[in-house]
This record gives C-alpha cells, sequence and structure tokens, in this order.
C-alpha cells in the first residue's frame, strides 16, 4: 500500500499549474475533445490510498453544472463544494477548511453561472423572497450581498450575469479574509479566485479574464 501511494502524486504542484490544468480541461470540453474518463481497477485502489485533489471548486448545486466534467477532470483530482449559489457559508467553509488542513491543495476556485436560479431569487424585492420557505429565504438572503452594486441600468440576462459575477466575487473576498486560509496564501502560494461557466456554450472564464 505504502508503494502504491507513492505512485498517486497530485497533478498540480504550484497554483499557476492547477488553474492551467482547469483552463486546459474546460478547454477540452467545451470544444468537444473531453476525454472519457476509464477509471480501471488499479487506480480504483490508488484512490483508497489517499487522495491528491489539486484544486477546491466551490460551485452551484445547478444540475447543469457538472464540476468534473465541466473542467474534463477525472475522480480525484478536484475537491468539490457545492451549494445553491455558491456561497461561502459554514458548511461550505467548514468543508473547504477541511480540504485545507487535510489535503494539498493549490487553489479555490469559486463558480459562478449563467442564469443562476439562487442569483435570481435574490434580485427580486424583499417581499417576494420572504414568500419561500424559511431555509430557502435563508440561503436566498445569504446571496442578497452578493448582488449588490450591480449597475442599475442592466435588464434581463446581462442583469443576472452581472448579478452572478457580483455574487462571485464577493465569495472570493470572503474566503481570501478567513483566518484560517491566509497562512496558506501568505506562505504557501495558495490562490483564490472566481470564474463563470457558461452553460449554453460550455466555457469557463475566469473573473481576471472577464
Amino acid at each position: 500500500m505504502a508503494d502504491m501511494a507513492k505512485l498517486h502524486e497530485g497533478t498540480a504542484h504550484t497554483p499557476e499549474e492547477a488553474i492551467q490544468l482547469l483552463k486546459d480541461g474546460n478547454e477540452r470540453f467545451h470544444t468537444g475533445r473531453g476525454e472519457k474518463k476509464v477509471v480501471d481497477a488499479f487506480e480504483r485502489r490508488l484512490q483508497i490510498v489517499r487522495q491528491t485533489p489539486f484544486a477546491v471548486v466551490l460551485g452551484c448545486s445547478d444540475s447543469r453544472v457538472p464540476v468534473e466534467i465541466v473542467f474534463d477532470q477525472g475522480p480525484g483530482n478536484l475537491f468539490v463544494v457545492r451549494v445553491a449559489g455558491n456561497v461561502a457559508e459554514t458548511s461550505a467553509l467548514a468543508t473547504i477548511e477541511f480540504a485545507m488542513h487535510f489535503l494539498q491543495i493549490k487553489a479555490i476556485v469559486v463558480l459562478g453561472h449563467e442564469g443562476c436560479s439562487a442569483v435570481q431569487l435574490a434580485l427580486r424585492p424583499w417581499m417576494e423572497r420572504q414568500s419561500q420557505p424559511r431555509l430557502v429565504r435563508e440561503l436566498v438572503e445569504s446571496v442578497v450581498p452578493g448582488t449588490w452594486g450591480i449597475e442599475e441600468n442592466l435588464q434581463g440576462p446581462e442583469r443576472i450575469k452581472a448579478a452572478v459575477i457580483q455574487n462571485v466575487r464577493r465569495q472570493v473576498e470572503r474566503l481570501s479574509r478567513q483566518d484560517v486560509f491566509g497562512p496558506s496564501i501568505r506562505d504557501h502560494g495558495l490562490i483564490v479566485v472566481g470564474a463563470y461557466y457558461e452553460i449554453a456554450t460550455g466555457r469557463v472564464e475566469f473573473i481576471e479574464d472577464l
């Protein structure tokens, strides 16, 4: 088992390599060149020994955004946290902290997406939001601050996209300010970045490229 563990090393050694792997994988996916991820018995045994994901992705639970497929990654490559609206709430933060403590993570990516229903609910007037079931309402209210500051003249899909991107930026900022991630960001080069997934094209754009 120890010999097998040595074989199962992480696929990225720096944050820059981690982001490039995600970009390359999405390029394959959205151009229809995604690799079929076949895991044989030996690879499954390696996965039992330990996991070596190179990045955490905080994504939305939307069924149209399957994170590993979107980035064309196989089992064991990504540590995925999914919650409607991709908000860094308590359980998401705890899960990311778990990954930071026990795994050799190089990057944290907050992934928003086109037409996010949670963001659309957050854009509705306060009275409409209050009519939602209690737990849904609590989740949506945690998204609301992430929609502040978008241009008033934007309407329709443009307004939703701007709100999704603004929410992603807020979650990136929240994660970056967390005390538990600070030492890794300062001392080990961990990066926290945002990205936007366009369902229609299959393309992921990283926020710095938008």
